[in-house]
């Protein structure tokens, strides 16, 4: 009976042990400050006007901030970005109903 509960008070200092190191794991933490994602480059940015932008730089800073009108789906099909739908109106013309607002500041 000695071996057995030798054996027992092993088995519960263990599991006691294990218990420790996962509970402080799951306890709810408040976050000290919201998560801020930076990117950067080496290059310079060409333009503050994503309308003048003309270099890959420029196209790769403003869709880090702001959703493209027509996204694209898992097999390049055109998903929704900012525009909700669209629907062709004439050859070569779109019209889209624009979506809730989804650029970096809200």
């Amino acid at each position: 009976m000695t071996t057995f509960s030798a054996r027992l008070l092993r088995v519960v200092a263990a599991a006691a042990l294990a218990g420790a190191a996962v509970l402080p794991s799951i306890t709810p933490v408040a976050a000290a400050a919201p998560l801020v994602l930076r990117a950067g480059t080496t290059q310079d940015l060409d333009s503050m006007n994503p309308w003048n932008s003309a270099l890959e730089t420029g196209y790769e800073t403003f869709t880090l901030n702001y959703d493209l009108l027509v996204g694209f789906g898992k097999d390049l099909e055109p998903v929704p970005g900012y525009a909700a739908s669209w629907s062709r109106v004439r050859h070569r013309t779109a019209s889209r109903s624009p979506g809730p607002s989804r650029c970096a500041t809200g």
